[in-house]
């Protein structure tokens, strides 16, 4: 019998396809075993029935997993993070988004974007949202403040990086300093 030690989950999410999440996921997971030498997984929350992954893989370091057989290997492989790659927000997902240690909502702050945001938080999102930590990799500052004010959040910019999952020191200030890890 395995015992269940505590695991930190960090839930990243989206308000739409594109804006980053799995870009961050697979980056957040490579900062915590390389930087901080912890045990960590990825749990893709967004892969279907038709995944490829039917046990663990490794991407650039990391063991991942498909969201069928993940929770189990979780506790019997002795992780002690789990960031889930969750994908698109939606009410459905946001039950068990909602329950994560940590929560982390990635949005586009172009202008364009806002109304899907604001949709998002205006019908499928309840007050929770205000522990979340929000993230932008790309829009302009002016949207970014106007959100922070309508909603009372703070929208942080990703860094921008040259290697995309690299973990250089704009990544690794950003990680520390932005999430506390």
């Amino acid at each position: 019998m395995h015992k269940r030690n505590k695991i930190f989950t960090i839930g990243i999410t989206g308000s739409e396809s594109g804006v980053g999440v799995t870009h961050i996921s697979i980056t957040l997971s490579r900062y915590i075993k390389f930087c901080l030498g912890r045990k960590v997984c990825l749990i893709s929350k967004d892969m279907g029935e038709e995944s490829y992954v039917k046990d663990r893989l490794k991407v650039l370091g990391v063991d991942v997993y498909a969201k069928e057989n993940s929770e189990k290997a979780i506790f019997e492989n002795g992780y002690e993070y789990a960031v889930k790659d969750y994908g698109i927000y939606t009410k459905a997902k946001g039950e068990a988004f909602k329950k994560e240690s940590h929560g982390i909502f990635v949005l586009s702050s172009s202008f364009w974007a806002v109304k899907v945001f604001s949709r998002l938080i205006y019908t499928e999102v309840e007050e929770e949202y205000k522990t979340w930590t929000f993230i932008t990799c790309f829009g302009d500052e002016d949207t970014i403040k106007v959100l922070n004010r309508k909603y009372d959040i703070c929208i942080h910019r990703y860094p921008y990086t040259y290697g995309s999952l690299d973990i250089d020191m704009p990544v690794y200030t950003f990680f520390k300093n932005k999430l506390g890890l």
